[in-house]
């Protein structure tokens, strides 16, 4: 199954939701699914990265209100 989780703050922050989001995505790829997340960070270009089987779309967020300090 294609499996998509988009969370906030994954791989910035390792805590509260970011960690079960993190959690839920590699158990998942453990039972052959094909997981992609989808986060924020505050640089301005895209970034692609697998880290253990999970796709992981990093965005650029262009707001004035960054969630955590630049």
């Amino acid at each position: 199954m294609k499996i998509l989780i988009i969370s906030t703050l994954i791989l910035l922050m390792y805590r509260g939701a970011e960690k079960a989001a993190c959690e839920l995505a590699e158990a998942l790829v453990r039972r052959d699914h094909a997981v992609v997340v989808v986060s924020l960070h505050p640089e301005s270009n895209e970034v692609v990265e697998d880290r253990n089987g999970v796709r992981v779309y990093r965005l650029p967020l262009d707001n004035f209100y960054w969630p955590l300090p630049r």
